[in-house]
């Protein structure tokens, strides 16, 4: 476990850094651009983070059970091919549907509608090269992957920012920004795009292989992309622009601890699990380890939340966006389950039961729609959803820690 520990730690390095730029960038964001440009971008935004899910098929899951070596890399290559041919049909929905209805995209730009398809793209490689690098324990590789993606927006942003301000310039700096990376790390970790008839036998053999993933892991994982997204969505919608970028700030600050210990424990988990899975059949004692400090990291997090929450928010971005924080104090036990869950929810790849991850998605979205719906105040609307997710967070620790036991 001392080599498991310590590889967490090489990748927390590299994620504190890659978490903790977007959110001093966002300093000094709040303050070059409106609420109403941020919540349309963080809506937008919305759009394409569930669409890169539909990229991938969620073949890229997949990635950490295959052999090190070729077949892992023709596994990457099954995977470009996925989001190249998924992009081309997506692409032909979005312009079928701007052509059918103008109104479709209600109050978004011409511009933003023409970037979700290419932004799409790149945020759907930017995630395959991190979840390769992961695969392959390359923890230096991940880090840097990690900090040029998650600075070049931010930089981009701020430094436009500048000289024009508005929804649209968020949104191609951000597009700008994910090229730039997926070149950087297609220039760290290259790869051969070779379909040799050799080759795309060993493809074909891939997605039969790993059918289960398209099946179970596509609607499960983009149920949960768009629960996770709805709620700024949703209150875009329904209250405003204003507050839906109130809220977007709120929760990427509070989903900051998810990224740097989080995904630093997950990276390596899924890699030590699924090893240990292989030998054993079972991957009980390093879940109940890595769930001891993941609770001791959350229970961390609410001390903090609860004494300078209200206070962070007011100081750090400015009285416009001091609402924030009571938001945070709102959503605090949601995002307290999900620093513990969203790791540990790699297990249900490992033992191969996405089915019940499906089953269990189906139901957090109907708990997320219901909740942000069923009441006509956003601060009831909010604390229904926040009791709602936590619900089914706990759900989710019983499901994950029984699957990881060993069964005859």
């Amino acid at each position: 476990m001392n080599k498991y520990w310590k590889s967490v730690g090489a990748v927390f390095s590299g994620a504190v850094i890659a978490q903790l730029i977007p959110i001093l960038g966002s300093l000094l964001i709040v303050r070059l651009y409106t609420t109403t440009s941020f919540g349309l971008y963080s809506a937008w935004l919305a759009i394409v983070y569930i669409l890169a899910v539909i990229l991938s098929l969620r073949f890229d899951h997949a990635l950490v059970i295959e052999p090190d070596g070729k077949k892992r890399e023709v596994a990457v290559v099954a995977v470009i091919i996925n989001i190249i041919l998924t992009a081309a049909l997506v692409c032909i929905v979005l312009a079928f549907l701007v052509i059918w209805n103008l109104d479709f995209f209600g109050e978004y730009p011409f511009s933003m509608i023409v970037m979700i398809g290419p932004t799409s793209i790149f945020l759907a490689l930017n995630i395959l090269w991190q979840g390769w690098a992961a695969a392959d324990g390359e923890y230096r590789n991940l880090n840097y992957f990690r900090i040029v993606f998650a600075s070049t927006s931010v930089a981009l942003q701020i430094s436009v920012g500048f000289l024009s301000s508005s929804e649209t310039i968020l949104s191609v700096t951000h597009l700008t920004g994910l090229f730039l990376s997926f070149l950087f790390a297609f220039y760290l970790k290259p790869i051969s795009f070779n379909l040799s008839g050799e080759r795309f036998i060993d493809i074909l053999a891939f997605w039969k292989r790993r059918i289960k993933f398209l099946i179970y892991s596509l609607p499960a994982d983009l149920i949960n992309v768009s629960s996770a997204q709805l709620p700024v969505l949703i209150v875009t919608s329904r209250f405003g622009p204003e507050v839906g970028g109130v809220l977007a700030l709120t929760m990427r600050v509070l989903g900051a601890p998810i990224g740097i210990l989080g995904k630093a424990v997950l990276d390596v988990f899924k890699r030590y699990a699924a090893q240990e899975y292989q030998e054993t059949k079972q991957c009980r004692s390093i879940y109940i380890k890595t769930f001891k400090t993941l609770t001791a990291g959350s229970l961390f997090f609410c001390v903090c939340v609860w004494l300078i929450g209200e206070q962070f928010f007011r100081y750090s971005f400015g009285q416009d966006w001091a609402d924030a924080g009571v938001y945070a104090m709102w959503l605090m036990p949601m995002f307290a389950l999900r620093f513990i869950a969203s790791p540990l929810s790699y297990t249900i790849y490992i033992v191969e039961k996405q089915s019940f991850d499906l089953m269990w998605q189906v139901g957090l979205l109907v708990v997320t729609i219901v909740s942000l719906f069923i009441f006509g105040e956003f601060r009831d609307a909010i604390l229904s959803y926040s009791v709602g997710y936590s619900m089914m967070y706990f759900i989710y620790l019983f499901m994950t820690f029984s699957l990881s036991k060993k069964y005859e």
